[in-house]
């Protein structure tokens, strides 16, 4: 009985020395894989802060790109308005120069008719003579 107990309480010893050594070597396991999980959650906080910045500066770049394209539109309605004035004013110029014309060639004529009358006048008198 003795040599049971023993050999028992050897045995004992021996799963004791196991179990404690397999406990060691999960708290090791756990331990490393926690050390794993907190890389991956750094990671993907990092990758985050990547794309935050990268969308911030997108939306940066699309402001400055809207305010571009709305300054260039805002310029290029000025110069339309501009030419337009300047074509209004070129075609009341020439509407008027027009008129300046059409005046002169109703005067010149009125004066060449003015003339052929009183040449007609003149013929009419000097045949009565």
């Amino acid at each position: 009985k003795t040599m049971l107990e023993k050999k028992l309480a050897d045995e004992t010893e021996s799963r004791k020395q196991q179990m404690d050594k397999f406990k060691a070597q999960l708290g090791k396991a756990l331990e490393a894989k926690q050390a794993a999980d907190r890389k991956v959650d750094q990671a993907i906080a990092a990758e985050k802060r990547a794309v935050e910045n990268a969308a911030r500066q997108v939306e940066q770049e699309k402001t400055m790109l809207e305010k571009k394209l709305a300054d260039e539109t805002e310029s290029r309605k000025q110069q339309m308005d501009k030419f337009k004035a300047q074509l209004g004013k070129a075609l009341e110029a020439k509407q008027a120069a027009d008129r300046k014309v059409d005046q002169a060639i109703a005067a010149e004529k009125r004066a060449v008719e003015n003339a052929a009358r009183q040449v007609e006048q003149e013929k009419t008198m000097l045949e009565k003579k």
